[in-house]
C-alpha cells in the first residue's frame, strides 16, 4: 500500500506523471498538491482550482505580490506567451523551497524550445529546495530534460510505440499490458526502479489510491 504523502516527490525532487488523456494523471496530481505549503501550479487548461489557494492571470501579479501559493492560470493574451511562463519559473526559482506544478506540459513548452529557467529548475533546482511535477500524454514530444531529471515516474496506460519506447529509455522495466485499466498505473523510483510498485486511484479521502 502507498499513501500519497510516499508518491509526492520532495521540493528538491522532480517526478513525470504520464499518460494518455483520461486515465487519472490530473486526479492523481490533485490529491498529492495540497500537501505542499510552498507551491505553484501552472494551469492553462483552467482545471485545478483550491479554495485557499489565489489564482494570477498575469507573471507581473505574482513578481508583486509573492505568493507562498499560488495558481498561474494566463489570461488569453498570455496563454501562449512562452515568456510570461519564463518569469514564473524564474519567480519560483529565485524564490527556493517551492513546488512547482506544470499541467499538460506538451501543449504549453514546444519540445525544442522550453522556456530557459523551465531547464534552469529541473537542472539547478535542487540546491535551491524547488521541486517539479509534470504531467503529459506524450513523453515522445517533451523535451528531454524532463524525462532525463526526472527522480520519480508515475506511468500509467499507454498505447502508441514511440512513447512506449521512450518511457522504457528511463524504465526498462514498464509493460503497459500489465496495466488492467486506465486508472492503475506504475510508480517507478530510486528504490522501486526494477520492481515499480503498480497502484490504482480509489479516490478515498484517506490515501487517494491503492496499491
Amino acid at each position: 500500500m502507498l499513501t500519497l504523502k510516499q508518491i509526492a516527490p520532495k521540493y528538491s525532487e522532480r517526478m513525470a506523471v504520464i499518460g494518455q488523456t483520461g486515465t487519472g494523471k490530473s486526479t492523481l496530481v490533485k490529491h498529492i498538491l495540497p500537501v505542499y505549503k510552498s507551491l505553484c501550479v501552472i494551469d492553462p487548461k483552467r482545471t485545478f482550482e483550491y479554495p485557499d489557494i489565489p489564482i494570477f492571470d498575469n507573471p507581473a501579479s505574482i513578481e508583486k505580490s509573492k505568493p507562498i501559493r499560488f495558481i498561474y492560470r494566463p489570461k488569453p493574451s498570455l496563454l501562449d506567451n512562452l515568456s510570461a511562463y519564463d518569469r514564473v519559473l524564474k519567480y519560483c526559482y529565485l524564490k527556493r523551497n517551492i513546488m512547482i506544478f506544470i499541467d499538460d506540459v506538451v501543449g504549453i513548452i514546444p519540445r525544442f524550445n522550453p522556456p530557459p529557467y523551465l531547464k534552469v529548475c529541473y537542472q539547478m533546482g535542487r540546491e535551491r529546495n524547488v521541486g517539479v511535477i509534470a504531467c503529459f500524454q506524450r513523453p515522445s514530444g517533451v523535451p528531454m530534460v524532463l524525462m532525463t531529471e526526472a527522480n520519480t515516474f508515475c506511468v500509467f496506460r499507454l498505447t502508441r510505440k514511440d512513447d512506449i519506447k521512450r518511457v522504457q529509455e528511463y524504465v526498462p522495466t514498464y509493460n503497459p499490458e500489465e496495466l488492467p485499466d486506465k486508472y492503475t498505473f506504475f510508480v517507478y523510483n530510486p528504490d522501486t526502479i526494477d520492481y515499480p510498485v503498480k497502484c490504482k486511484l480509489s479516490l478515498t479521502k484517506e490515501t487517494g489510491i491503492n496499491a
